[in-house]
Protein backbone atom coordinates (compact mmCIF):
# COMPACT_ATOMS: atom_id res chain seq x y z
CA UNK A 1 0.00 0.00 0.00
CA UNK A 2 0.97 3.62 -0.31
CA UNK A 3 1.67 3.81 3.43
CA UNK A 4 4.26 1.04 3.19
CA UNK A 5 5.88 2.77 0.21
CA UNK A 6 6.04 6.04 2.14
CA UNK A 7 7.52 4.22 5.12
CA UNK A 8 10.30 2.79 2.96
CA UNK A 9 11.04 6.29 1.67
CA UNK A 10 11.72 7.70 5.12
CA UNK A 11 15.42 8.56 5.66
CA UNK A 12 15.85 5.80 8.23
CA UNK A 13 14.49 2.96 6.07
CA UNK A 14 15.98 4.38 2.89
CA UNK A 15 19.50 4.45 4.34
CA UNK A 16 19.00 0.93 5.69
CA UNK A 17 17.85 -0.37 2.29
CA UNK A 18 20.58 1.45 0.35
CA UNK A 19 23.28 -1.23 0.08
CA UNK A 20 24.90 -0.44 -3.25
CA UNK A 21 26.14 2.52 -5.29
CA UNK A 22 25.73 1.33 -8.84
CA UNK A 23 27.00 3.20 -11.88
CA UNK A 24 26.22 1.93 -15.36
CA UNK A 25 29.24 3.82 -16.71
CA UNK A 26 31.64 1.93 -14.46
CA UNK A 27 30.07 -1.44 -15.20
CA UNK A 28 30.21 -0.87 -18.96
CA UNK A 29 33.89 0.06 -18.65
CA UNK A 30 34.52 -3.13 -16.68
CA UNK A 31 32.78 -5.22 -19.32
CA UNK A 32 34.82 -3.59 -22.09
CA UNK A 33 37.99 -4.22 -20.12
CA UNK A 34 37.15 -7.91 -19.85
CA UNK A 35 37.44 -8.29 -23.60
CA UNK A 36 35.25 -8.97 -26.63
CA UNK A 37 33.93 -12.26 -25.25
CA UNK A 38 32.35 -10.53 -22.28
CA UNK A 39 28.67 -9.70 -22.17
CA UNK A 40 26.70 -7.34 -19.98
CA UNK A 41 24.15 -10.06 -19.47
CA UNK A 42 26.44 -11.63 -16.86
CA UNK A 43 24.70 -11.46 -13.53
CA UNK A 44 27.62 -9.95 -11.64
CA UNK A 45 27.47 -6.84 -13.82
CA UNK A 46 23.80 -6.12 -13.28
CA UNK A 47 22.47 -4.03 -10.39
CA UNK A 48 21.60 -6.18 -7.41
CA UNK A 49 17.99 -6.59 -6.33
CA UNK A 50 16.31 -7.56 -3.10
CA UNK A 51 14.47 -10.85 -3.17
CA UNK A 52 11.57 -9.49 -1.12
CA UNK A 53 9.99 -7.25 -3.78
CA UNK A 54 11.90 -4.18 -2.59
CA UNK A 55 13.60 -3.43 -5.89
CA UNK A 56 17.22 -2.44 -6.41
CA UNK A 57 19.65 -2.27 -3.52
CA UNK A 58 20.74 1.09 -4.90
CA UNK A 59 17.76 3.21 -3.85
CA UNK A 60 18.74 6.06 -6.16
CA UNK A 61 18.69 3.58 -9.01
CA UNK A 62 15.28 2.36 -7.82
CA UNK A 63 13.93 5.92 -7.97
CA UNK A 64 15.35 6.33 -11.46
CA UNK A 65 13.72 3.10 -12.59
CA UNK A 66 10.32 3.97 -11.10
CA UNK A 67 10.44 7.36 -12.78
CA UNK A 68 11.15 5.75 -16.14
CA UNK A 69 8.44 3.13 -15.53
CA UNK A 70 5.83 5.78 -14.79
CA UNK A 71 6.72 7.66 -17.97
CA UNK A 72 6.96 4.67 -20.29
CA UNK A 73 3.93 2.72 -19.02
CA UNK A 74 1.45 5.57 -18.67
CA UNK A 75 -0.75 4.07 -21.41
CA UNK A 76 -0.97 0.83 -19.42
CA UNK A 77 -2.04 2.76 -16.34
CA UNK A 78 -4.75 4.58 -18.31
CA UNK A 79 -6.04 1.29 -19.73
CA UNK A 80 -6.02 -0.29 -16.27
CA UNK A 81 -8.08 2.53 -14.79
CA UNK A 82 -10.51 2.29 -17.72
CA UNK A 83 -10.93 -1.47 -17.21
CA UNK A 84 -11.49 -1.05 -13.47
CA UNK A 85 -14.04 1.73 -13.98
CA UNK A 86 -15.97 -0.19 -16.64
CA UNK A 87 -16.06 -3.43 -14.62
CA UNK A 88 -17.15 -1.57 -11.50
CA UNK A 89 -19.75 0.44 -13.42
CA UNK A 90 -21.42 -2.53 -15.12
CA UNK A 91 -21.29 -4.53 -11.89
CA UNK A 92 -21.68 -2.96 -8.47
CA UNK A 93 -22.56 0.56 -9.64
CA UNK A 94 -25.45 -0.37 -11.93
CA UNK A 95 -26.59 -2.99 -9.43
CA UNK A 96 -26.83 -0.35 -6.70
CA UNK A 97 -28.76 1.99 -8.99
CA UNK A 98 -31.35 -0.60 -9.94
CA UNK A 99 -31.79 -1.55 -6.26
CA UNK A 100 -32.80 1.97 -5.21
CA UNK A 101 -36.47 1.17 -5.72
CA UNK A 102 -36.21 -1.97 -3.58
CA UNK A 103 -34.22 -0.20 -0.87
CA UNK A 104 -36.76 2.59 -0.62
CA UNK A 105 -39.49 -0.01 -0.25
CA UNK A 106 -37.54 -1.74 2.54
CA UNK A 107 -37.22 1.59 4.34
CA UNK A 108 -41.03 1.67 4.54
CA UNK A 109 -41.24 -1.81 6.08
CA UNK A 110 -42.84 -2.23 9.46
CA UNK A 111 -40.85 -3.43 12.46
CA UNK A 112 -42.25 -6.93 12.02
CA UNK A 113 -41.28 -7.03 8.35
CA UNK A 114 -37.76 -5.86 9.13
CA UNK A 115 -37.47 -8.46 11.87
CA UNK A 116 -37.98 -11.17 9.27
CA UNK A 117 -35.01 -9.75 7.36
CA UNK A 118 -32.82 -9.45 10.45
CA UNK A 119 -30.14 -11.78 9.15
CA UNK A 120 -29.50 -9.39 6.25
CA UNK A 121 -28.60 -6.46 8.54
CA UNK A 122 -31.14 -4.10 7.01
CA UNK A 123 -31.44 -0.95 9.05
CA UNK A 124 -31.63 2.82 8.74
CA UNK A 125 -31.63 4.31 5.27
CA UNK A 126 -30.83 1.40 2.98
CA UNK A 127 -30.42 3.73 0.01
CA UNK A 128 -27.68 5.70 1.74
CA UNK A 129 -26.14 2.62 3.33
CA UNK A 130 -25.66 0.91 -0.01
CA UNK A 131 -25.14 3.79 -2.40
CA UNK A 132 -22.67 5.84 -0.35
CA UNK A 133 -19.72 3.38 -0.45
CA UNK A 134 -20.49 2.52 -4.08
CA UNK A 135 -20.61 6.18 -5.12
CA UNK A 136 -17.42 6.99 -3.20
CA UNK A 137 -15.62 4.06 -4.79
CA UNK A 138 -16.61 5.16 -8.28
CA UNK A 139 -15.58 8.72 -7.46
CA UNK A 140 -12.14 7.62 -6.26
CA UNK A 141 -11.57 5.57 -9.41
CA UNK A 142 -12.55 8.46 -11.68
CA UNK A 143 -10.53 10.96 -9.64
CA UNK A 144 -7.55 8.62 -9.76
CA UNK A 145 -7.75 8.44 -13.55
CA UNK A 146 -8.18 12.22 -13.86
CA UNK A 147 -5.29 12.92 -11.49
CA UNK A 148 -3.09 10.50 -13.43
CA UNK A 149 -3.83 12.36 -16.66
CA UNK A 150 -3.08 15.71 -15.00
CA UNK A 151 0.21 14.50 -13.52
CA UNK A 152 1.38 13.11 -16.85
CA UNK A 153 0.43 16.24 -18.78
CA UNK A 154 1.65 18.75 -16.22
CA UNK A 155 5.10 20.20 -16.84
CA UNK A 156 5.34 21.44 -13.26
CA UNK A 157 5.17 17.91 -11.83
CA UNK A 158 8.62 16.48 -12.47
CA UNK A 159 8.24 13.26 -10.48
CA UNK A 160 5.88 11.25 -12.64
CA UNK A 161 6.34 8.25 -10.35
CA UNK A 162 3.72 9.87 -8.12
CA UNK A 163 1.28 8.14 -10.47
CA UNK A 164 2.37 4.79 -9.04
CA UNK A 165 1.74 5.92 -5.46
CA UNK A 166 -1.62 7.31 -6.56
CA UNK A 167 -2.61 3.92 -8.01
CA UNK A 168 -1.68 2.27 -4.75
CA UNK A 169 -3.76 4.78 -2.78
CA UNK A 170 -6.81 4.53 -5.06
CA UNK A 171 -6.97 0.74 -4.97
CA UNK A 172 -6.32 0.70 -1.22
CA UNK A 173 -9.34 2.95 -0.78
CA UNK A 174 -11.27 0.66 -3.12
CA UNK A 175 -10.48 -2.34 -0.93
CA UNK A 176 -11.40 -0.43 2.24
CA UNK A 177 -14.75 0.86 0.95
CA UNK A 178 -15.79 -2.38 -0.71
CA UNK A 179 -14.66 -4.28 2.36
CA UNK A 180 -17.09 -2.24 4.45
CA UNK A 181 -19.82 -2.74 1.86
CA UNK A 182 -19.27 -6.49 1.70
CA UNK A 183 -19.12 -6.84 5.50
CA UNK A 184 -22.88 -6.28 5.78
CA UNK A 185 -24.13 -7.15 2.28
CA UNK A 186 -22.38 -10.49 1.80
CA UNK A 187 -25.59 -12.54 2.07
CA UNK A 188 -28.02 -10.09 0.45
CA UNK A 189 -27.77 -11.86 -2.90
CA UNK A 190 -28.67 -15.26 -1.44
CA UNK A 191 -32.25 -14.94 -2.64
CA UNK A 192 -30.89 -14.81 -6.20
CA UNK A 193 -27.89 -17.15 -6.19
CA UNK A 194 -28.84 -19.37 -3.28
CA UNK A 195 -27.37 -19.95 0.16
CA UNK A 196 -23.58 -19.75 0.28
CA UNK A 197 -23.36 -17.44 -2.72
CA UNK A 198 -20.96 -14.95 -1.13
CA UNK A 199 -17.92 -16.25 -3.09
CA UNK A 200 -19.87 -15.65 -6.31
CA UNK A 201 -20.70 -12.11 -5.18
CA UNK A 202 -17.04 -11.53 -4.36
CA UNK A 203 -15.91 -12.82 -7.73
CA UNK A 204 -18.48 -11.08 -9.92
CA UNK A 205 -19.17 -7.79 -8.15
CA UNK A 206 -16.52 -6.95 -5.58
CA UNK A 207 -13.12 -8.09 -6.82
CA UNK A 208 -13.51 -8.26 -10.60
CA UNK A 209 -12.31 -4.62 -11.09
CA UNK A 210 -8.99 -5.62 -9.52
CA UNK A 211 -8.25 -7.68 -12.63
CA UNK A 212 -7.18 -4.34 -14.09
CA UNK A 213 -3.99 -4.59 -12.04
CA UNK A 214 -2.73 -7.22 -14.47
CA UNK A 215 -2.62 -4.67 -17.29
CA UNK A 216 -1.28 -1.68 -15.35
CA UNK A 217 2.29 -3.05 -15.07
CA UNK A 218 2.80 -1.56 -11.62
CA UNK A 219 5.88 -2.47 -9.59
CA UNK A 220 5.43 -5.94 -8.16
CA UNK A 221 5.79 -4.56 -4.63
CA UNK A 222 2.63 -2.45 -5.02
CA UNK A 223 0.63 -5.27 -6.61
CA UNK A 224 1.77 -7.75 -3.97
CA UNK A 225 0.77 -5.40 -1.16
CA UNK A 226 -2.67 -4.87 -2.69
CA UNK A 227 -3.23 -8.59 -3.25
CA UNK A 228 -2.12 -9.32 0.31
CA UNK A 229 -4.65 -6.80 1.57
CA UNK A 230 -7.36 -8.40 -0.58
CA UNK A 231 -6.53 -11.83 0.81
CA UNK A 232 -6.53 -10.66 4.41
CA UNK A 233 -9.72 -8.58 4.20
CA UNK A 234 -11.98 -10.48 1.80
CA UNK A 235 -10.76 -14.05 2.01
CA UNK A 236 -9.79 -14.37 5.68
CA UNK A 237 -10.94 -11.71 8.15
CA UNK A 238 -14.46 -11.00 6.85
CA UNK A 239 -15.38 -14.67 6.24
CA UNK A 240 -14.16 -15.59 9.72
CA UNK A 241 -15.72 -12.63 11.54
CA UNK A 242 -19.06 -12.96 9.75
CA UNK A 243 -18.97 -16.77 9.97
CA UNK A 244 -19.45 -17.06 6.22
CA UNK A 245 -17.94 -20.53 6.01
CA UNK A 246 -20.91 -21.82 8.01
CA UNK A 247 -22.96 -21.31 4.85
CA UNK A 248 -21.37 -24.44 3.40
CA UNK A 249 -23.46 -26.73 5.60
CA UNK A 250 -25.69 -29.74 5.03
CA UNK A 251 -28.74 -27.77 6.17
CA UNK A 252 -28.12 -25.05 3.61
CA UNK A 253 -27.68 -27.69 0.96
CA UNK A 254 -31.16 -28.97 1.76
CA UNK A 255 -32.59 -25.44 1.50
CA UNK A 256 -30.99 -24.75 -1.86
CA UNK A 257 -31.82 -28.14 -3.36
CA UNK A 258 -34.04 -28.04 -6.40
CA UNK A 259 -37.40 -29.75 -5.68
CA UNK A 260 -36.80 -32.03 -8.64
CA UNK A 261 -33.78 -33.50 -6.85
CA UNK A 262 -35.32 -33.82 -3.37
CA UNK A 263 -36.38 -37.42 -3.92
CA UNK A 264 -33.30 -38.30 -5.96
CA UNK A 265 -30.61 -37.00 -3.58
CA UNK A 266 -31.23 -39.38 -0.71
CA UNK A 267 -29.88 -42.59 0.71
CA UNK A 268 -26.76 -43.65 -1.19
CA UNK A 269 -26.84 -40.64 -3.53
CA UNK A 270 -27.05 -38.03 -0.79
CA UNK A 271 -23.32 -38.00 -0.10
CA UNK A 272 -22.51 -37.49 -3.76
CA UNK A 273 -25.09 -34.70 -4.05
CA UNK A 274 -23.71 -32.88 -1.00
CA UNK A 275 -20.16 -33.21 -2.30
CA UNK A 276 -21.17 -31.89 -5.72
CA UNK A 277 -23.01 -28.92 -4.18
CA UNK A 278 -20.14 -28.01 -1.86
CA UNK A 279 -17.62 -28.22 -4.68
CA UNK A 280 -19.64 -25.87 -6.88
CA UNK A 281 -20.24 -23.44 -4.02
CA UNK A 282 -16.66 -23.44 -2.75
CA UNK A 283 -15.08 -23.31 -6.22
CA UNK A 284 -15.51 -19.50 -6.61
CA UNK A 285 -13.70 -19.06 -3.28
CA UNK A 286 -10.80 -21.19 -4.51
CA UNK A 287 -10.90 -19.27 -7.79
CA UNK A 288 -10.42 -16.02 -5.88
CA UNK A 289 -7.27 -17.35 -4.24
CA UNK A 290 -6.07 -18.44 -7.68
CA UNK A 291 -6.79 -14.96 -9.04
CA UNK A 292 -4.89 -13.29 -6.20
CA UNK A 293 -1.86 -15.53 -6.64
CA UNK A 294 -2.04 -15.25 -10.43
CA UNK A 295 -2.12 -11.45 -10.41
CA UNK A 296 0.86 -11.38 -8.04
CA UNK A 297 2.86 -13.81 -10.18
CA UNK A 298 2.07 -11.98 -13.43
CA UNK A 299 3.04 -8.68 -11.81
CA UNK A 300 6.37 -10.11 -10.66
CA UNK A 301 7.12 -11.44 -14.15
CA UNK A 302 6.21 -8.10 -15.72
CA UNK A 303 8.33 -6.25 -13.18
CA UNK A 304 11.36 -8.43 -13.89
CA UNK A 305 10.97 -7.93 -17.63
CA UNK A 306 10.51 -4.18 -17.23
CA UNK A 307 13.61 -3.92 -15.05
CA UNK A 308 15.66 -5.99 -17.49
CA UNK A 309 14.48 -3.84 -20.42
CA UNK A 310 15.29 -0.66 -18.50
CA UNK A 311 18.77 -1.95 -17.64
CA UNK A 312 19.42 -2.77 -21.29
CA UNK A 313 18.19 0.67 -22.32
CA UNK A 314 20.48 2.37 -19.82
CA UNK A 315 23.43 0.30 -21.06
CA UNK A 316 22.70 1.33 -24.64
CA UNK A 317 22.48 4.97 -23.58
CA UNK A 318 25.84 4.73 -21.83
CA UNK A 319 27.38 3.00 -24.83
CA UNK A 320 26.02 5.69 -27.16
CA UNK A 321 27.43 8.38 -24.89
CA UNK A 322 30.81 6.69 -24.88
CA UNK A 323 30.73 6.27 -28.66
CA UNK A 324 29.87 9.94 -29.06
CA UNK A 325 32.65 10.89 -26.66
CA UNK A 326 35.09 8.63 -28.50
CA UNK A 327 34.07 10.09 -31.86
CA UNK A 328 34.53 13.59 -30.51
CA UNK A 329 37.99 12.78 -29.18
CA UNK A 330 38.93 11.16 -32.47
CA UNK A 331 37.76 14.23 -34.35
CA UNK A 332 39.75 16.48 -32.04
CA UNK A 333 42.79 14.25 -32.50
CA UNK A 334 42.48 14.35 -36.29
CA UNK A 335 42.08 18.13 -36.26
CA UNK A 336 45.13 18.45 -34.05
CA UNK A 337 47.16 16.12 -36.27
CA UNK A 338 46.06 18.02 -39.35
CA UNK A 339 47.12 21.27 -37.72
CA UNK A 340 50.49 19.80 -36.82
CA UNK A 341 51.03 18.73 -40.42
CA UNK A 342 50.11 22.19 -41.66
CA UNK A 343 52.50 23.76 -39.17
CA UNK A 344 55.25 21.38 -40.27
CA UNK A 345 54.72 22.23 -43.94
CA UNK A 346 54.73 25.95 -43.17
CA UNK A 347 57.96 25.59 -41.21
CA UNK A 348 59.51 23.68 -44.11
CA UNK A 349 58.65 26.48 -46.56
CA UNK A 350 59.97 29.09 -44.17
CA UNK A 351 63.29 27.27 -43.92
CA UNK A 352 63.93 27.58 -47.71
Amino acid sequence: MVFVDLLFRTPCFRSWLHREDYKFENEVDDVVAEGPTSSFSFRNHRPKRYLALLGFKDRNLEDEYLEDLARSKKASVFVGYAIAIVLFFVGSFLDSLQQIRMNKAIEEFTTEQRAKLGEYEYGGSMTAKENTPIALTMAFLVIGLAATVVINLSKSVHQKRLVLNLCSLVFTLYIALMGYFFSWSWNVENYVYGVGAWPIVLTVYILSPLLALMSMQLPSSITFQLMSLVSIVFLLILPLVQNMFAEFSHENWMQSLDPVWVDECNDDLEGACVQDWKFKVVFPYVLLWTMVVGISVVSEIQDRENRRAWENKRVMEVQMEKLAESAKKREEYLVEEHKKKEDTIIEMFKSF
